[in-house]
Protein backbone atom coordinates (compact mmCIF):
# COMPACT_ATOMS: atom_id res chain seq x y z
CA UNK A 1 0.00 0.00 0.00
CA UNK A 2 3.09 2.27 0.73
CA UNK A 3 4.54 1.67 -2.51
CA UNK A 4 1.43 2.25 -4.44
CA UNK A 5 1.48 5.51 -2.98
CA UNK A 6 5.01 6.49 -3.13
CA UNK A 7 4.39 5.85 -7.10
CA UNK A 8 1.04 7.70 -7.45
CA UNK A 9 2.59 10.88 -5.61
CA UNK A 10 5.85 10.29 -8.10
CA UNK A 11 3.68 10.36 -10.79
CA UNK A 12 1.75 13.26 -10.01
CA UNK A 13 4.81 14.97 -9.87
CA UNK A 14 5.82 14.26 -12.92
CA UNK A 15 2.77 14.72 -14.63
CA UNK A 16 2.68 18.61 -12.60
CA UNK A 17 6.20 19.08 -13.94
CA UNK A 18 5.74 18.22 -17.51
CA UNK A 19 2.96 20.56 -17.47
CA UNK A 20 5.16 23.28 -16.37
CA UNK A 21 8.00 22.56 -18.60
CA UNK A 22 6.67 20.01 -21.02
CA UNK A 23 9.55 17.38 -22.72
CA UNK A 24 11.26 18.87 -25.75
CA UNK A 25 10.80 16.61 -28.85
CA UNK A 26 14.09 15.34 -30.79
CA UNK A 27 13.15 15.65 -34.14
CA UNK A 28 10.83 15.62 -37.26
CA UNK A 29 7.60 17.99 -37.07
CA UNK A 30 6.73 17.62 -33.57
CA UNK A 31 10.33 19.21 -32.49
CA UNK A 32 9.86 21.52 -34.79
CA UNK A 33 6.70 22.61 -33.57
CA UNK A 34 8.26 22.86 -30.10
CA UNK A 35 10.82 24.92 -30.99
CA UNK A 36 8.47 27.68 -33.20
CA UNK A 37 6.08 27.56 -29.57
CA UNK A 38 9.06 28.09 -27.20
CA UNK A 39 11.24 29.87 -29.39
CA UNK A 40 9.93 31.28 -32.29
CA UNK A 41 10.52 31.05 -35.53
CA UNK A 42 14.16 32.16 -35.80
CA UNK A 43 15.13 28.50 -33.99
CA UNK A 44 12.64 26.80 -36.73
CA UNK A 45 14.59 28.82 -39.79
CA UNK A 46 18.03 27.46 -38.01
CA UNK A 47 16.73 23.68 -37.50
CA UNK A 48 16.03 24.16 -42.06
CA UNK A 49 19.10 25.76 -42.35
CA UNK A 50 19.72 25.90 -46.52
CA UNK A 51 22.70 24.92 -47.37
CA UNK A 52 25.81 27.48 -47.32
CA UNK A 53 26.00 28.30 -51.01
CA UNK A 54 22.22 28.93 -51.42
CA UNK A 55 22.35 31.39 -48.36
CA UNK A 56 25.51 32.96 -50.12
CA UNK A 57 23.62 33.63 -53.44
CA UNK A 58 20.65 34.61 -51.79
CA UNK A 59 22.19 36.96 -49.50
CA UNK A 60 24.42 38.75 -52.80
CA UNK A 61 21.54 38.41 -54.82
CA UNK A 62 19.00 40.70 -52.78
CA UNK A 63 22.04 42.54 -51.47
CA UNK A 64 21.04 41.67 -48.11
CA UNK A 65 23.67 43.26 -45.80
CA UNK A 66 22.23 41.92 -42.29
CA UNK A 67 22.94 38.28 -44.26
CA UNK A 68 26.01 38.92 -45.78
CA UNK A 69 27.49 39.97 -42.11
CA UNK A 70 26.18 36.63 -40.72
CA UNK A 71 27.52 34.73 -43.04
CA UNK A 72 30.85 36.33 -42.69
CA UNK A 73 30.47 35.75 -38.62
CA UNK A 74 30.08 31.97 -39.17
CA UNK A 75 32.55 31.48 -41.60
CA UNK A 76 35.14 33.25 -38.57
CA UNK A 77 36.33 31.59 -36.07
CA UNK A 78 33.89 31.93 -32.60
CA UNK A 79 36.50 34.24 -30.88
CA UNK A 80 36.57 36.88 -33.87
CA UNK A 81 34.94 39.82 -33.14
CA UNK A 82 33.41 41.17 -35.98
CA UNK A 83 31.63 44.72 -36.45
CA UNK A 84 29.42 46.04 -39.26
CA UNK A 85 30.88 49.20 -40.81
CA UNK A 86 27.01 50.17 -42.53
CA UNK A 87 26.63 52.53 -40.09
CA UNK A 88 29.81 53.37 -38.46
CA UNK A 89 31.92 56.65 -39.37
CA UNK A 90 35.63 54.65 -38.64
CA UNK A 91 37.04 51.62 -39.27
CA UNK A 92 37.42 49.85 -35.73
CA UNK A 93 41.61 49.01 -35.07
CA UNK A 94 43.21 45.46 -34.57
CA UNK A 95 41.99 42.77 -33.03
CA UNK A 96 38.50 43.62 -34.38
CA UNK A 97 37.49 42.96 -37.61
CA UNK A 98 35.30 44.89 -39.87
CA UNK A 99 32.93 43.58 -42.28
CA UNK A 100 32.03 46.69 -45.04
CA UNK A 101 29.63 45.05 -48.14
CA UNK A 102 30.47 48.71 -49.50
CA UNK A 103 34.21 48.16 -49.37
CA UNK A 104 35.76 49.07 -52.69
CA UNK A 105 33.41 48.70 -55.72
CA UNK A 106 30.83 46.47 -53.95
CA UNK A 107 32.63 43.13 -54.36
CA UNK A 108 36.10 43.78 -52.98
CA UNK A 109 37.10 41.25 -50.82
CA UNK A 110 39.52 42.93 -48.01
CA UNK A 111 41.72 45.70 -46.90
CA UNK A 112 44.09 46.57 -44.07
CA UNK A 113 43.82 50.31 -43.80
CA UNK A 114 44.41 53.26 -41.21
CA UNK A 115 40.57 53.57 -39.22
CA UNK A 116 40.39 56.43 -42.13
CA UNK A 117 40.34 53.82 -44.28
CA UNK A 118 44.03 55.09 -45.88
CA UNK A 119 46.88 52.92 -46.88
CA UNK A 120 49.26 52.72 -43.76
CA UNK A 121 52.75 53.86 -44.07
CA UNK A 122 55.73 54.29 -42.22
CA UNK A 123 57.00 58.08 -41.54
CA UNK A 124 60.39 58.48 -40.65
CA UNK A 125 59.66 61.48 -38.67
CA UNK A 126 60.50 60.84 -34.98
CA UNK A 127 57.13 62.41 -34.04
CA UNK A 128 54.76 60.64 -35.98
CA UNK A 129 52.40 58.65 -34.54
CA UNK A 130 52.52 54.84 -35.28
CA UNK A 131 49.06 54.39 -37.64
CA UNK A 132 46.32 52.25 -36.39
CA UNK A 133 45.63 49.16 -38.34
CA UNK A 134 42.37 48.01 -39.30
CA UNK A 135 40.92 44.60 -40.72
CA UNK A 136 38.46 44.88 -43.36
CA UNK A 137 36.33 42.42 -44.92
CA UNK A 138 33.77 43.14 -48.16
CA UNK A 139 31.18 41.05 -49.53
CA UNK A 140 33.48 39.75 -51.68
CA UNK A 141 35.38 37.87 -48.84
CA UNK A 142 32.03 34.84 -49.32
CA UNK A 143 32.37 32.59 -52.01
CA UNK A 144 29.28 29.90 -52.51
CA UNK A 145 32.11 27.29 -52.53
CA UNK A 146 32.85 27.08 -48.58
CA UNK A 147 33.37 28.92 -45.95
CA UNK A 148 36.99 28.11 -45.85
CA UNK A 149 37.52 31.03 -48.59
CA UNK A 150 36.60 33.95 -46.19
CA UNK A 151 39.04 32.55 -43.72
CA UNK A 152 41.61 32.49 -46.45
CA UNK A 153 40.93 36.14 -46.89
CA UNK A 154 41.09 37.40 -43.33
CA UNK A 155 44.41 35.35 -43.09
CA UNK A 156 45.74 37.40 -46.10
CA UNK A 157 44.67 40.62 -44.51
CA UNK A 158 46.61 39.59 -41.17
CA UNK A 159 49.45 38.98 -43.30
CA UNK A 160 49.60 42.72 -44.50
CA UNK A 161 48.86 43.65 -40.46
CA UNK A 162 52.44 41.43 -39.74
CA UNK A 163 54.59 43.69 -42.83
CA UNK A 164 53.40 46.80 -41.23
CA UNK A 165 53.98 45.89 -37.90
CA UNK A 166 57.11 45.26 -38.90
CA UNK A 167 58.09 48.13 -41.20
CA UNK A 168 56.92 49.95 -38.67
CA UNK A 169 59.15 48.15 -35.38
CA UNK A 170 62.40 48.24 -38.01
CA UNK A 171 62.25 52.19 -38.51
CA UNK A 172 61.39 52.33 -34.41
CA UNK A 173 64.84 50.54 -34.34
CA UNK A 174 66.55 52.73 -36.16
CA UNK A 175 65.42 55.84 -34.68
CA UNK A 176 67.02 54.16 -31.33
CA UNK A 177 70.25 53.82 -32.64
CA UNK A 178 70.54 57.08 -33.63
CA UNK A 179 69.01 57.25 -36.79
CA UNK A 180 72.27 58.76 -38.76
CA UNK A 181 72.53 56.99 -41.50
CA UNK A 182 69.67 57.07 -44.23
CA UNK A 183 66.94 54.71 -43.34
CA UNK A 184 68.04 52.58 -46.27
CA UNK A 185 71.69 52.33 -45.67
CA UNK A 186 70.83 51.21 -42.49
CA UNK A 187 68.36 48.64 -43.56
CA UNK A 188 71.14 47.17 -46.19
CA UNK A 189 73.82 46.77 -43.32
CA UNK A 190 71.22 44.78 -41.13
CA UNK A 191 70.26 42.22 -43.85
CA UNK A 192 74.04 41.62 -44.88
CA UNK A 193 75.18 41.20 -40.71
CA UNK A 194 72.34 38.91 -40.87
CA UNK A 195 69.55 40.86 -38.56
CA UNK A 196 67.09 41.35 -41.21
CA UNK A 197 65.54 39.00 -43.63
CA UNK A 198 65.20 40.19 -47.56
CA UNK A 199 61.56 40.29 -46.63
CA UNK A 200 62.04 42.40 -44.20
CA UNK A 201 64.11 44.69 -46.27
CA UNK A 202 61.93 44.90 -49.36
CA UNK A 203 58.78 45.10 -47.25
CA UNK A 204 59.70 48.18 -44.61
CA UNK A 205 61.73 50.08 -47.46
CA UNK A 206 58.17 50.13 -49.27
CA UNK A 207 56.33 51.09 -46.32
CA UNK A 208 58.71 53.91 -45.89
CA UNK A 209 58.65 54.86 -49.76
CA UNK A 210 54.89 55.28 -49.83
CA UNK A 211 55.17 57.86 -47.28
CA UNK A 212 57.85 60.13 -48.89
CA UNK A 213 56.50 63.23 -50.47
CA UNK A 214 55.56 63.49 -53.62
CA UNK A 215 55.62 58.80 -53.25
CA UNK A 216 52.42 57.04 -54.90
CA UNK A 217 51.25 54.29 -52.14
CA UNK A 218 52.76 51.28 -52.87
CA UNK A 219 51.95 48.04 -52.25
CA UNK A 220 53.57 45.46 -54.57
CA UNK A 221 55.73 43.85 -52.00
CA UNK A 222 53.20 43.37 -49.25
CA UNK A 223 50.65 41.82 -52.05
CA UNK A 224 53.57 39.67 -53.27
CA UNK A 225 53.63 38.01 -49.94
CA UNK A 226 50.52 38.14 -48.25
CA UNK A 227 48.97 35.43 -50.85
CA UNK A 228 52.01 33.53 -50.57
CA UNK A 229 51.82 33.15 -46.80
CA UNK A 230 48.31 32.57 -46.56
CA UNK A 231 48.45 29.95 -49.39
CA UNK A 232 51.27 28.27 -47.61
CA UNK A 233 49.41 28.51 -43.84
CA UNK A 234 45.74 27.27 -44.97
CA UNK A 235 45.51 25.36 -48.32
CA UNK A 236 46.31 21.76 -46.48
CA UNK A 237 42.75 22.50 -44.96
CA UNK A 238 41.14 23.77 -47.45
CA UNK A 239 38.46 21.27 -48.66
CA UNK A 240 39.85 19.92 -52.02
CA UNK A 241 35.63 20.19 -52.93
CA UNK A 242 36.10 23.74 -53.63
CA UNK A 243 36.69 24.75 -57.61
CA UNK A 244 40.02 25.65 -58.52
CA UNK A 245 39.81 28.92 -58.83
CA UNK A 246 38.56 29.12 -55.23
CA UNK A 247 41.17 26.42 -53.88
CA UNK A 248 44.17 28.25 -55.59
CA UNK A 249 42.97 31.71 -54.90
CA UNK A 250 45.97 33.04 -53.41
CA UNK A 251 48.44 31.13 -55.30
CA UNK A 252 46.84 32.38 -58.26
CA UNK A 253 47.03 35.94 -56.93
CA UNK A 254 51.10 35.38 -56.15
CA UNK A 255 51.36 34.57 -60.14
CA UNK A 256 49.67 37.33 -61.10
CA UNK A 257 52.48 39.55 -59.58
CA UNK A 258 55.39 37.45 -60.83
CA UNK A 259 57.82 39.66 -62.61
CA UNK A 260 60.94 39.58 -64.27
CA UNK A 261 63.15 40.97 -61.76
CA UNK A 262 65.03 43.79 -62.42
CA UNK A 263 68.15 44.16 -59.44
CA UNK A 264 69.89 41.66 -57.53
CA UNK A 265 67.38 42.11 -54.15
CA UNK A 266 64.13 40.92 -56.79
CA UNK A 267 66.21 37.96 -57.54
CA UNK A 268 66.80 37.16 -54.19
CA UNK A 269 63.47 37.46 -53.31
CA UNK A 270 62.07 35.18 -55.48
CA UNK A 271 64.23 32.81 -55.12
CA UNK A 272 63.53 32.79 -51.67
CA UNK A 273 59.49 32.58 -52.33
CA UNK A 274 60.48 29.79 -54.16
CA UNK A 275 62.25 27.68 -51.50
CA UNK A 276 59.49 28.23 -49.21
CA UNK A 277 57.47 25.53 -51.41
CA UNK A 278 59.82 22.35 -51.16
CA UNK A 279 58.50 22.26 -46.77
CA UNK A 280 55.38 22.60 -48.10
CA UNK A 281 55.24 20.52 -50.55
CA UNK A 282 56.72 17.93 -48.62
CA UNK A 283 54.27 18.30 -45.81
CA UNK A 284 51.23 18.13 -47.39
CA UNK A 285 48.67 15.36 -46.78
CA UNK A 286 48.70 12.84 -50.05
CA UNK A 287 45.28 14.36 -51.52
CA UNK A 288 46.25 17.79 -51.13
CA UNK A 289 49.62 17.45 -52.70
CA UNK A 290 48.19 15.62 -55.50
CA UNK A 291 45.78 18.46 -56.29
CA UNK A 292 48.20 21.04 -55.61
CA UNK A 293 50.38 18.87 -58.59
CA UNK A 294 47.69 18.89 -61.03
CA UNK A 295 47.14 22.85 -60.89
CA UNK A 296 50.97 23.62 -61.36
CA UNK A 297 51.42 21.09 -63.80
CA UNK A 298 48.31 22.46 -65.99
CA UNK A 299 49.89 26.07 -65.38
CA UNK A 300 53.11 25.55 -66.62
CA UNK A 301 52.66 28.26 -69.14
CA UNK A 302 52.57 31.03 -66.49
CA UNK A 303 56.27 32.01 -65.87
CA UNK A 304 55.93 31.75 -62.14
CA UNK A 305 54.31 28.28 -62.56
CA UNK A 306 56.85 27.31 -65.05
CA UNK A 307 60.06 27.85 -62.34
CA UNK A 308 57.28 26.47 -59.19
CA UNK A 309 57.69 23.21 -61.24
CA UNK A 310 61.10 23.26 -61.66
CA UNK A 311 62.27 24.24 -58.17
CA UNK A 312 59.97 20.80 -57.11
CA UNK A 313 61.23 18.45 -59.22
Amino acid sequence: MRDRSARTHRESRAAEQARRDPVRPATGVAGLLYLQQTAGNAAVVQRQQAPWQVRVRDAKTNNDRAALFRLVREALPPAIRLVSRISADRYTPMPVVNFDPTLDEFNAEGATVTPEALVPVASLDPLAPIPELCVVLGRGALRESSPAYTRSVLDHEWRHVAHFRRAFQLVGLWHRGGGRRPFPDWLAREQRAGRVSTEDLLLARERVESGATGTSVRVGITETYAPLEAFLNDFNAMPLEMPDQDLFKQLRTLAERWYAPLDAQGRAMQREILGRFRPFHARLDRAHRAAFDRHVAANQAVPFYGRLARTLR
